[in-house]
């Protein structure tokens, strides 16, 4: 697979996290009054386990407010977090029941079922299990046919602008097999040539990709 180049790089490095005063302040969830390839992103990404939950960076007002009107509402559990009385994150738990209405009512972009609804859904594979036998791909957007597509950006420039601080975002996804295959999703094609770079996450007993990382 000449598309993928092994690496060892540290992509788990951290950043400077603000200190001081910590806040944490609930707040009640408003009604769903829009849907976006956005709103969707995180309600599929939110139902891959009960216990999942979204920390989603707000490095300023813009990017705040957007998570609030169209990401929150379809949140039951809503916990802003501040440093210093400034707001840096806002973290949603638990997908309200309309939201999954919504959801299942709708053809969602092919994108998102690439990431969502894999082949390796009736597998038994455990997503959050610990995976000490694992390896790191960089893509290499040379070998991959581009894309381009307007619905998919929307989502990709709001994860790059939610993400200007760390200029990283990774999350776990319904495990694709590795193959050859994988460089013909519309995911793959849109994220190589958008991305500065794009990881996959490897377990190598399984040989199933776990784990996608951009950065910025």
């Amino acid at each position: 697979m000449e598309w993928l180049q092994p690496t060892s790089e540290n992509l788990i490095e951290g950043y400077d996290e603000p200190q001081g005063k910590l806040d944490i302040d609930r707040v009640e969830s408003k009604q769903i009054t829009t849907n976006t390839i956005i709103s969707d992103f995180f309600v599929m990404l939110n139902c891959l386990g009960e216990r999942t939950v979204s920390q989603l960076p707000a490095p300023d007002d813009k990017v705040y407010h957007r998570i609030m009107e169209e990401i929150a509402p379809y949140f039951e559990r809503i916990l802003i977090i501040k440093i210093n009385n400034q707001i840096i994150e806002v973290s949603l738990q638990h997908v309200k029941k309309e939201a999954l209405t919504i959801l299942n009512n709708k053809a969602v972009h092919p994108v998102l079922d690439e990431f969502f609804h894999g082949e390796a859904d009736k597998s038994g594979y455990n997503l959050f299990g610990q995976v000490p036998n694992r390896s790191v791909y960089k893509v290499l957007p040379h070998f991959i046919d581009p894309l381009e597509d307007p619905e998919v950006q929307q989502l990709f420039d709001f994860l790059k602008e939610m993400c200007s601080v760390t200029k990283d975002f990774g999350f776990i996804l319904k495990p694709w097999l590795l193959s050859d295959e994988l460089k013909q999703l519309q995911a793959i094609r849109f994220a190589a040539h958008y991305c500065q770079d794009v990881y996959l996450w490897v377990d190598n007993d399984t040989e199933r990709i776990f784990e996608i990382q951009f950065k910025f």
